[in-house]
């Protein structure tokens, strides 16, 4: 559905099953679709040239634009197990061309969870337990693929967040797949469904993103990021489902990137210029004998490539969380334990191509600066590490 508010961009709601476009070319505060709910994979396009001024003291204006496209969860059905699997979610893709200055004042009153210049997340639905006995649990949907072309400049001003503790990013991606669903024990020989699998994230920036100012840095809670892009696998249903993958991200970004953050909490998760996480799901735990754990997943290839000047400053409280200028990870999932009798899941392997093969994570600093401050924040930072067996 699209929220109407006032001065919000017109746009057409979300098809289940079906594929939608949205063009703006007036300028407006900001571009907000949402469906948490589609019955089947739905496709839908945002192309954007207008100027965006959203304030973040308003309800619903904590986004220059936010689509966010989620699948269902599965459904019980005593005639028809096979409805417990969750809905994949949505196909999404946004070019902007247009500029996005966000703004707040000191008298701010909406209830914000973060704030960002551009949002798009595609989550797959959760499986379900069917009603059947004895029957296996419901596969999680597929998160969905996102693609995300900017060429307009994002100002996020110290403003936005003068009055809110919250995390703050330039653009943030998520293509998260749905958990499986808890089996229903009966005789037999059945299992926890496994979980969907995250896709592909292709994003490619060619313009400044700045977060707060020299010497103001905008205030953030857990994390702050100019650009953070993840595809994350989700958790196999209880006993013994298996993980999801996650999804090959790539990223090529030429637009200098500016993030002064004050961190006020913990910074549990860190600081970035540019944040990119592949990360496969974890399987779970057996309690049959006659089972193993679920399978901890794949986390897959991260390709990205900088070739523009990466400025991050982090001042107030030390971050307890990793930081850096540019941070690349690729991580497989842990292995559920099992019953004294069976064997633990193996983990996922990271860094792997969608045959499960080995492959590269490969980042790519061309030309540019990074500059970094901070109570340990680093210039580069790759991981690429396999999860856990599981305990047997």
């Amino acid at each position: 559905i699209c929220v109407a508010a006032p001065a919000l961009a017109d746009c057409p709601a979300v098809s289940s099953g079906g594929s939608v476009t949205c063009t703006v070319t007036e300028d407006t505060t900001h571009i907000e679709v949402i469906d948490n709910s589609t019955w089947s994979q739905a496709t839908y396009t945002i192309n954007n040239s207008a100027d965006l001024t959203p304030n973040s003291d308003l309800s619903y204006q904590n986004f220059g634009i936010i689509l966010d496209v989620y699948g269902d969860a599965g459904e019980t059905d005593d005639s028809n197990t096979s409805e417990a699997g969750g809905i994949a979610g949505g196909v999404l893709s946004i070019t902007n061309s247009g500029t996005i200055m966000m703004t707040g004042t000191t008298s701010q009153s909406a209830s914000q969870g973060q704030v960002a210049g551009i949002r798009a997340f595609a989550y797959g639905g959760n499986g379900v337990e069917p009603d059947d006995n004895g029957e296996d649990g419901g596969r999680g949907g597929d998160g969905g693929p996102i693609t995300i072309n900017n060429s307009g400049t994002i100002d996020i001003e110290t403003s936005a967040t003068v009055d809110l503790s919250v995390p703050a990013y330039g653009i943030n991606v998520q293509s998260n797949s749905g958990n499986g669903g808890k089996q229903n024990s009966g005789a037999g020989d059945q299992k926890g469904g496994n979980a969907g699998d995250a896709k592909a994230v292709n994003i490619t920036n060619t313009a400044m993103i700045t977060l707060g100012s020299q010497g103001d840095g905008i205030r953030a809670t857990t994390d702050g990021r100019a650009m953070r892009i993840v595809s994350q696998g989700g958790t196999g249903g209880q006993d013994n489902g298996e993980g999801g993958a996650g999804g090959d991200i790539t990223i090529t970004n030429s637009g200098n990137l500016n993030a002064y953050f004050n961190n006020i909490s913990t910074g549990e998760y860190g600081y970035h210029g540019i944040f990119a996480a592949t990360r496969g799901g974890d399987g779970t735990a057996s309690f049959d004998n006659s089972d193993n754990g679920g399978r901890g997943e794949e986390g897959r290839t991260i390709t990205l490539t900088n070739t523009a000047d990466i400025n991050l400053q982090v001042y107030g409280n030390d971050a307890t969380g990793e930081s850096a200028g540019i941070f690349a990870q690729s991580k497989g999932g842990n292995g559920g334990a099992s019953a004294d009798k069976s064997t633990g899941g193996s983990g996922g392997g990271a860094s792997t191509d969608t045959n499960d093969n080995a492959a590269v994570m490969t980042v790519n600093q061309q030309g540019g600066t990074i500059d970094v401050s901070g109570h340990g924040v680093r210039g580069i930072v790759t991981r690429s590490e396999g999860g856990n067996g599981g305990n047997g």
